[in-house]
């Protein structure tokens, strides 16, 4: 059986279908503008090459409708807003190992979801919030209010 490259998977009925699913459910609307008039893209939002999911096994919460453009945008801009996030930890004074330590404080501190395509459900002023927190030393995450 040959190994079918990523271009055909979403030619498949399986992903057409769950394509459709999401197409819906964001109502024909691009996530990121509010576009209704070109054309439409769903996007992962992440890939877990440990586990080589299908397109199609994703779980409809890491799937997000984008139109052409976002979708672009969206490529070209995740390494580079990760890249001047790390900078920002490391002009800190963060190493790698806080920057882990730092994550897992936020997440646990605030109750928030666990994996990163979760994040653009997230207030950015409690990350920024608990990140400062965490930063000056107060790690306690019960004494962070809301």
């Amino acid at each position: 059986m040959s190994r079918q490259t990523y271009a055909e998977k979403l030619k498949d009925p399986r992903w057409q279908r769950k394509r459709l699913e999401i197409l819906e459910r964001d109502r024909w609307t691009c996530q990121g503008c509010g576009d209704t008039k070109s054309t439409l893209h769903v996007h992962h939002c992440w890939y877990d090459p440990q586990r080589k999911t299908e397109p199609w096994e994703y779980e409809n919460r890491s799937l997000r409708t984008l139109c052409e453009q976002c979708h672009e945008g969206e490529r070209e801009q995740l390494f580079a807003v990760l890249d001047d996030l790390a900078m920002m930890l490391r002009q800190g004074g963060c190493l790698s190992g806080d920057i882990h330590d730092l994550c897992q404080f936020i997440l646990s501190a605030a109750d928030l979801p666990s994996r990163i395509f979760d994040l653009h459900l997230v207030d950015w002023s409690d990350i920024t919030r608990l990140a400062s927190k965490a930063l000056e030393g107060e790690g306690d995450s019960q004494a962070v209010a809301p």
